[in-house]
């Protein structure tokens, strides 16, 4: 199984511009084609980009620290942190 990933991204040109640039600090990017055209509508661009997901560095550190204390992965069972509170109530002092 391959860790390719390919991306289309669809929009304004100013904004998929800034999409592109955004996404390369998350992938490693092995190709990155446009802007075309859209088909469909003319005021849109398109790119599409191929690469790879970059290891996530904090996460990992986070991963690792957790093993080291024998606890859970972040986001696995872990519960909500302590400053965690209900949408519906209001913050007060």
């Amino acid at each position: 199984m391959s860790d390719l990933l390919e991306v289309r991204v669809l929009g304004a040109p100013t904004v998929a511009a800034e999409a592109v640039v955004r996404l390369a600090e998350v992938l490693d990017l092995d190709r990155e084609r446009g802007p075309y055209p859209s088909c469909k509508a003319p005021e849109l661009v398109r790119y599409y980009l191929t690469g790879r997901l970059r290891p996530d560095r904090a996460l990992l550190a986070r991963r690792a620290r957790g093993r080291r204390r024998g606890c859970c992965p972040a986001g696995r069972g872990a519960g909500p942190g302590p400053r965690a509170r209900p949408l519906s109530q209001p913050q007060g002092p």
